[in-house]
């Protein structure tokens, strides 16, 4: 299998390591850390999402000869105040969250349809349980891009069916983002039904589910330790 990831930092290093430990062909898509200086034998692209994300496809289909999933989890992330909004911070959000998904993810359709079988290929998103719910104050570039990518994936599940499917994780508390303080980032997880962390083995088992089935297309399956059913209380 040849699979496409793009954003190599944290849940995407995990999951590239994962994969390729699991014999899988693995291409990263980066802009500033570059996963090759950790992981031996991942394809490394270097490329800004958020000024172009054409190329891609090319590159590791010339690399490994066929493309069989797609995984989107490039996804800036911190506050902006809405004193401090401007409309180039929410064309920088939507272009890495959602156009990029989208011309990597069509490009990939095209080239998925070469392969045999029924089940031609799979595309995975990123998203955020709190777009289904309540967004979290001083994010509002995030979650309105966030909230496009929702709409995109559902879109693509049906534009690409029945040969190619298309799913997202709507993640909750995973990782502490760096920019949080410790405080409140406890804060968030004692607001979590569960009481803890998202686990990245969790995750992973629901995307090999993803990139695996032959049944499920447009859904978006909650990995939050139950935050949709409570709300945002912080």
């Amino acid at each position: 299998m040849a699979i496409i990831i793009t954003g190599a930092r944290r849940i995407g290093l995990y999951a590239a390591k994962r994969l390729l430990k699991e014999g899988k062909n693995v291409a990263v898509v980066y802009n500033s850390k570059n996963p090759c200086d950790e992981i031996d034998g991942v394809f490394c692209i270097r490329k800004d999402l958020s000024k172009d994300s054409s190329g891609v496809v090319d590159a590791v289909f010339e690399r490994f000869g066929k493309i069989e999933a797609f995984i989107h989890m490039a996804s800036p992330y911190y506050k902006v105040p809405i004193n401090n909004f401007s409309i180039e911070e929410y064309r920088y959000y939507n272009s890495v969250i959602v156009e990029a998904f989208l011309n990597i993810g069509v490009e990939a359709f095209k080239m998925m349809m070469k392969n045999e079988g029924h089940v031609k290929g799979r595309i995975v998103a990123f998203g955020d349980w709190a777009i289904m719910h309540t967004p979290y104050k001083d994010y509002m570039p995030y979650f309105v891009a966030k909230a496009g990518l929702h709409g995109a994936v559902l879109t693509l599940a049906k534009e690409f069916a029945p040969h190619v499917l298309v799913n997202a994780l709507a993640l909750g508390p995973v990782l502490k983002p760096e920019d949080m303080e410790e405080t409140e980032w406890q804060k968030v997880i004692q607001n979590t039904p569960l009481k803890k962390e998202v686990s990245l083995e969790d995750i992973y088992s629901v995307l090999k589910l993803f990139l695996e089935t032959t049944s499920i297309t447009g859904a978006i399956l909650p990995i939050d330790g139950g935050r949709h059913i409570k709300g945002v209380s912080s």
